[in-house]
């Protein structure tokens, strides 16, 4: 995971432009087509703000990918198709925005996504089900809508971009991740903590 900035997370936080960043592959699963058609609900409503789109959809259906051109079509060019990015990049393209959105629709284990900006001291707003859930907590670290509704999710981040006062507090209470370091050293405490037990059960 990238290191964390300091605690005054996101530049444009509150601003009249805020930026809204996504991160990953862009496949149906990921509710990507959800996010588009909640950021051209927003650029109807004539709402100030840009949204980078990082990642490239490799092995997609025909009519996945022409929806999704077809969006990018008409949400450009306050949408941005930024394309594949390299692992070296992620520290630096996360910190370039107000707010990392996680829109998938299928129940995800432990996003990576999320974790990294969190780390970078950035909100989330993800849907509300699956590890998206467990790792942001409503009004606290982040903002959760109801997974593949458009509406919801534009609902949010019209929120985000209008509270400069939510989105700074959702920043400062960003959840840093645990290093590798503190998680093994949980580990080593729970198996210590079970083999005395065994020792005595023999």
């Amino acid at each position: 995971l990238p290191p964390r900035n300091a605690p005054a997370a996101a530049r444009r936080i509150g601003s009249d432009h805020p930026v809204f960043g996504y991160f990953g592959n862009l496949n149906p699963w990921k509710g990507v087509a959800v996010l588009l058609e909640a950021a051209r609900q927003l650029i109807a409503e004539g709402l100030e703000f840009e949204l980078r789109v990082h990642g490239g959809a490799p092995f997609q259906s025909e009519s996945f990918i022409d929806e999704i051109t077809r969006l990018f079509e008409e949400t450009a060019p306050t949408v941005q198709q930024r394309g594949p990015y390299r692992r070296e990049d992620v520290a630096d393209l996360v910190a370039a925005v107000d707010c990392t959105i996680v829109p998938s629709i299928w129940w995800e284990n432990a996003p990576l996504v999320i974790q990294e900006a969190q780390a970078l001291g950035r909100p989330v707003l993800a849907s509300n089900i699956g590890g998206m859930a467990e790792m942001i907590e409503d009004g606290a670290n982040g903002l959760t809508v109801a997974p593949n509704d458009p509406r919801a999710l534009a609902s949010a981040m019209r929120r985000l971009a209008q509270d400069g006062a939510l989105a700074r507090r959702l920043s400062a209470h960003a959840r840093e991740p645990e290093n590798i370091d503190t998680t093994a050293r949980r580990y080593l405490d729970l198996i210590e903590a079970i083999e005395p037990s065994r020792i005595e059960a023999a």
